[in-house]
């Protein structure tokens, strides 16, 4: 198999080591990627910390094929996770991410080598995301089948150098009306107030997320996520120590059979499923087809207005 993949780990030793372990089944070449302690954590938080370097030093002097990288101090969520990612895409030019809060299931290693091989020049496709939201299976038309979808997952993905570079650090260097018809394409007028409020949130550092920055980066590159037809990861990282699901609940990893990805049709995000997620994970309640296109043109004529 040849699938590298890289894990980017903080506090949580003993689901670090349990992740590790299940990686080195299928992983050519293994990334560990490690954030430091800021000093402000709890006793029993500075030790996890520590604890997880440790089991990543005792990992590489194991295995040749693993790699470990630890930051000099605490970056946080956004420049810890896209350190990592630049670190990993020197040295591989495609690859699966996880988190240490994950817990995969065993296809996912031999689906993300095809996928990623299959879709390499489809340029379309800015991620491929193998953790399902079960809304995408509450429509016939899109149960059971790969769906393009403009909703990114950071619960266990896979990507090539090529689109990561693509990545916007600064959202307000994309012209504002350009972005402003991506957010209104997300919910109307009231997802053109959420998402402007998430990018202000960002430029300001109020929000230490860099997976809304990828999410926007695929919308104003005109990409989509493709959405694995079963789910195949756990996220068991809902508690306190977490920078964002500190509450809530993953979908379980399906029991399924073996996915053919050369088989399964590849459809479009269902419109009822899209505002549904809309309004259920962002919390944005879509206005009317009509409302939307009749906002959407006013913004780009002016635009043209303000290039002539």
């Amino acid at each position: 198999m040849s699938l590298p993949v890289l894990i980017t780990a903080y506090c949580r030793p003993k689901e670090f080591k349990h992740l590790i372990d299940d990686a080195l089944g299928f992983a050519s070449n293994l990334y560990l990627f490690l954030d430091n302690s800021s000093g402000k954590e709890s006793t029993e938080t500075q030790r996890d910390i520590y604890e997880c370097g440790e089991i990543a030093k005792m990992v590489a002097e194991e295995y040749p094929n693993v790699f470990v990288s630890r930051t000099s101090k605490n970056l946080g969520c956004y420049k810890a996770v896209t350190c990592a990612l630049d670190w990993f895409f020197q040295h591989e030019d495609a690859g699966l991410i996880l988190e240490d809060d994950l817990v995969v299931g065993s296809e996912i290693g031999s689906l993300a080598e095809n996928l990623l091989s299959i879709q390499r020049n489809n340029f379309r496709i800015g991620s491929i995301s193998f953790y399902r939201n079960y809304m995408y299976d509450l429509q016939v038309e899109t149960k059971g089948k790969f769906v393009l979808s403009p909703f990114f997952s950071s619960w266990g993905w896979a990507t090539w150098s090529d689109r990561w570079r693509l990545f916007r650090h600064n959202l307000l260097e994309t012209h504002w009306t350009l972005r402003y018809m991506k957010y209104i394409n997300k919910g109307g007028l009231d997802g053109l107030r959420n998402w402007a409020d998430v990018e202000r949130r960002l430029s300001r550092n109020d929000l230490d997320s860099w997976a809304y920055r990828w999410m926007i980066t695929h919308w104003l590159e005109e990409m989509d996520s493709l959405i694995v037809p079963y789910n195949l990861v756990e996220n068991i990282g809902f508690n306190q120590r977490a920078t964002h699901t500190k509450s809530g609940k993953s979908n379980v990893i399906a029991t399924m059979r073996q996915i053919n990805p050369t088989n399964l049709p590849v459809v479009k995000i269902h419109p009822r499923t899209k505002m549904e997620i809309l309004r259920a994970v962002y919390g944005v309640n879509q206005i009317s087809t009509l409302a939307r296109k009749f906002t959407r043109k006013l913004i780009k004529s002016l635009y043209v207005n303000h290039d002539r």
